[in-house]
């Protein structure tokens, strides 16, 4: 992911943004953003960053409305018109009750 983040934030440092409406789901916020916001204020620190956190379906309404630049959401979704990239991947883990094996014990 580090390497991702750095060629995206190489070519963002070309074109040295002023200010960024970003988007991000509730699932996705605290565990992304704590460790890319850091990195992102270091390489800009005169960078404006607005926030919001919010369901995908509003996200991408505004977004599209151009109240929005950019938005952290998870896949499945429509995303007709928008460019999209994958920037990470989750592992998921089952867990289970360890002395019966079940899930429903």
């Amino acid at each position: 992911m580090r390497a991702r983040w750095s060629t995206r934030r190489d070519r963002a440092r070309r074109r040295s943004p002023g200010r960024i409406r970003l988007g991000v789901i509730p699932s996705i916020a605290p565990y992304f953003l704590p460790r890319a916001l850091p990195e992102l204020r270091r390489a800009y620190p005169d960078l404006r960053l607005h926030l919001r956190e919010d369901l995908t379906r509003t996200l991408l309404d505004d977004l599209r409305a151009g109240r929005l630049d950019i938005c952290l959401i998870a896949f499945p979704v429509q995303t007709e018109g928008l460019a999209t990239e994958i920037i990470a991947e989750d592992s998921l883990l089952l867990a289970v009750d360890a002395t019966t094996g079940s899930p429903a014990a």
